[in-house]
């Protein structure tokens, strides 16, 4: 308006008129790209025409044409052909010839400006896409150092996005750090995860008003926030992937890289595990309490001293884990965890032979829905999806979700699910017929144990001390567990340190579907375990420079893999890990040859070497090497080391820790059969009185006095053979009584040093508790009042 005034006021002064005529001439040309953009931007092609807006311009236009007749002919006829009412006078002459730039303003129409800003637009949008895209790749890469900016792209945050990302970590992890107090004071783990998903909430709703400070106040903004805030308060979802995010805003040490070539799935899965946490242990040497090799570490695991085997002294003076890092807690799948950990509470009426409950209720199965969702989102669990439907014949008509259900906590004939077996522990027995920890091979579980008091670790136990205390990712140890009014003992249990949840979940459900039919396993690189209660696969593998047994159990026959290959192909029993050593070197040649799997024929001659070098034997070419690799073939062993453990087992004599076991309350089952024992006992030591090294071998006579104990007490099935291998052995279960009899005969001619307690000492033992006085069951606890054994 203000220019179409100077134009249509008189000019006398000629600057004044060229000074009008050039302010006007730029006003015209802004004017015919503002109109070209207005006519794109509507469906009506008449809409510069009929807007009131350019009438002036069109005004002053003409009054240009008059007053400059040598303006450019093509600026001016563009402008005219855009502009209302701009028709040129008849007698305007134009006298200058066009410029390139003039008629390239000339030659461009209204498609093509539209074709340009098209294109310029989806550019600007596929650019924003691309950044956003890989920052989000980096950032889940844990990659914020810019080490991958050149290959894969960047991004740049604001400095408020990292200070907030801070704020919310720190504030979660003190509230984590609080549960963890009161949960060590209730027992509860209520405490853990709803005190932690609070203060997630509140972190979530603080970076929100933070975020609304950024913005300039308007009307618009608070409806914007307003409707964020409501959103965030309705999902628990948002406020756990913030807390995600923050937590992987934070620095921590690279992982190891893996090796060279394509891995095998188990060493996929490990390098994929996002959620591990660092771990470290004390410095080797001498002393209690030595430096630990990174004391910055998340987890710090304190390993103390070896455990004693045949006794539940308190070796370690200690927990088991000296700190674990209040955030981890707080991690979504670990979170999700310990909810499910509070589905499976005992109760009261807990037994050995049911389940602590039957069907899940609405809170136990929202509690397993959400973990199974938080687990299959992450990385590791989606290459055990890929793995399994793309590389494996196995075809998957159920979700995803009801696979894992199924496989995983599908409980069966009252007994506990397997996911209960594995990650929690559960009630079990032992050769001796005595309750024990069965399974419990879930860090977490044992962590939050120690903290409430209800788990007392004893100590160590390595094939080789100095090899498994310098790999804290792993503890093999033993310890002892309060569970529903029982004391449980883990003689030697074993798991990962620091792994998450999702890793142990894959892992297990990998290696069930990779032993669907014999076939299947072979090729996959499981070998058969004949020793097994039922169908049982081992797999060695080597996880950062460190080497493990992986181990499989399943129930029923296997078949073809087909729908329902759950129900129709067996069920998951139990799965974990053994430590076996640090990667084959050539210095460590002869401790892998120990490992490495073997025929019956090389297990014979590899055998009786180690065992004149262990000190259980005397000589290679004797009846007892040859009886002990007789032994260890029928059951089913694959390597040197596997065999060794076999037979030291068989040859510990353990009655006086079953006599003190049926002492103590809680063991009915055993005291039963000690009472049961003190009726077979006189029979049994007669028999072996007329029997000895310089007459006829007991297991010669064993089938007459298997005999008698029918006729004269009526004994059949396990009521004949347990009281006669609790007198020789000191366990209610084993191998056969002809194969442990033969065994210990040979054993104390042949034997060696470590064979064990020969036999004449274990008869003369068995004498002295069960004929001392004539023994009654009732004079049991005064008996072995003296033994220092406590279960």
């Amino acid at each position: 308006s203000r220019f179409t005034q100077s134009c249509t006021t008189p000019m006398t002064d000629g600057r004044q008129r060229r000074r009008g005529s050039c302010q006007l001439r730029r006003v015209v040309t802004a004017a015919a790209i503002v109109s070209g953009s207005a006519s794109l931007g509507s469906e009506d092609e008449g809409f510069c025409k009929s807007g009131s807006l350019f009438r002036p311009l069109g005004r002053a236009l003409r009054k240009l044409a008059v007053l400059e007749p040598k303006i450019d002919q093509p600026l001016l006829r563009t402008t005219a052909g855009l502009l209302p009412g701009a028709r040129l006078p008849s007698r305007v002459r134009f006298r200058v010839a066009p410029s390139a730039i003039d008629e390239y303003l000339d030659s461009v129409g209204i498609d093509s400006f539209g074709l340009g800003i098209l294109v310029g637009v989806l550019g600007s949008v596929s650019t924003i896409a691309t950044i956003l895209l890989i920052s989000f790749r980096n950032l889940r890469g844990g990659d914020l150092d810019g080490s991958k900016l050149g290959t894969f792209g960047g991004f740049v945050m604001p400095s408020f996005f990292f200070n907030g990302a801070q704020d919310v970590f720190s504030a979660v992890r003190n509230e984590a750090l609080q549960s963890t107090i009161r949960f060590r004071e209730t027992g509860r783990f209520a405490e853990i995860y709803s005190g932690i998903e609070q203060s997630q909430e509140m972190a979530l709703l603080r970076s929100l008003d933070a975020l609304r400070e950024k913005v300039p106040a308007s009307a618009t903004r608070e409806i914007i926030f307003t409707v964020l805030r409501k959103a965030a308060l309705s999902s628990s979802r948002a406020a756990a992937s913030l807390f995600d995010v923050a937590l992987r805003l934070q620095p921590k040490a690279r992982a190891s890289a893996g090796g060279t070539g394509r891995p095998d799935v188990l060493e996929e899965l490990w390098a994929l595990d996002e959620g591990r946490c660092q771990v470290s242990g004390r410095r080797p040497g001498e002393g209690g309490r030595r430096p630990w090799v990174d004391s910055d570490a998340d987890i710090l695991v304190d390993e103390q001293v070896p455990a004693l085997r045949r006794t539940l002294a308190e070796c370690a003076k200690r927990p088991l884990f000296a700190r674990v890092a209040p955030e981890i807690l707080a991690c979504p799948t670990f979170l999700a965890l310990v909810r499910v950990f509070d589905v499976f509470q005992p109760s009261e009426s807990c037994s050995i032979d049911s389940s602590s409950c039957g069907d899940y209720n609405q809170f136990e199965s929202e509690a397993i829905d959400n973990f199974l969702e938080q687990v299959m989102r992450t990385s590791v669990m989606r290459a055990a999806f890929r793995h399994i439907t793309k590389e494996l014949p196995v075809i998957l008509k159920r979700s995803w979700k009801e696979v894992l259900f199924t496989l995983w906590f599908q409980r069966r004939d009252g007994k506990p699910c397997v996911f209960e077996h594995v990650f929690l522990g559960n009630l079990a027995v032992d050769l001796y017929g005595q309750p024990v920890a069965g399974g419990f091979h879930c860090w977490l579980k044992f962590y939050l144990e120690e903290v409430r008091s209800t788990a007392n670790y004893l100590g160590y136990i390595y094939n080789d001390p100095n090899h498994g205390l310098s790999n804290s990712r792993f503890v093999s140890g033993k310890f002892v567990w309060d569970y529903a009014g029982y004391k449980l003992v883990k003689d030697q249990g074993g798991f990962f340190i620091g792994t998450s949840p999702e890793w142990q979940l894959a892992l297990g459900t990998v290696a069930y579907f990779e032993t669907e039919t014999p076939e299947c396993a072979e090729r996959q690189g499981w070998v058969p375990w004949p020793s097994a209660y039922n169908v049982g696969y081992t797999k060695d593998a080597t996880l950062d420079g460190e080497r493990y047994r992986f181990v499989l159990c399943r129930q029923g026959s296997q078949g073809q893999v087909a729908d329902g290959m759950i129900a129709d192909c067996g069920n998951l029993s139990t799965s974990y890990a053994i430590y076996l050593g640090p990667a084959a070197s050539p210095e460590d040649q002869d401790t892998s040859e120990l490992d490495r799997i073997c025929s019956s024929a090389e297990l014979a001659s590899r055998l009786p070497r180690q065992l004149v070098t262990d000190g259980l034997a005397l000589r290679e070419d004797s009846r007892f090497c040859e009886e002990c690799v007789r032994f260890c073939v029928a059951r089913g062993c694959r390597c040197v080391r596997e065999a060794l453990s076999e037979l030291r087992q068989a040859l510990t004599f353990g009655l006086e820790d079953a006599v003190a076991a049926a002492k103590a309350p809680g063991y009915p089952r055993i005291r039963a059969l000690v009472e049961d024992t003190v009726e077979v006992a006189p029979l049994v030591l007669a028999c072996a009185e007329e029997h000895g090294p310089d007459k006829t071998p007991l297991s010669a006579a064993l089938p007459e006095l298997l005999k008698r104990l029918r006729e004269e007490q009526g004994r059949r099935g396990a009521r004949l053979h347990q009281p006669i291998r609790l007198l020789l052995t000191g366990r209610a279960d084993g191998v056969p009584i002809a194969d442990m009899l033969q065994l210990l005969e040979l054993a104390e001619e042949e034997g060696g040093d470590e064979a064990g307690v020969r036999l004449s000492d274990r008869i003369s033992l068995a004498k002295k508790i069960f004929l001392h006085e004539g023994l009654v069951p009732d004079a049991i606890e005064a008996r072995v009042g003296n033994i220092t054994f406590a279960n």
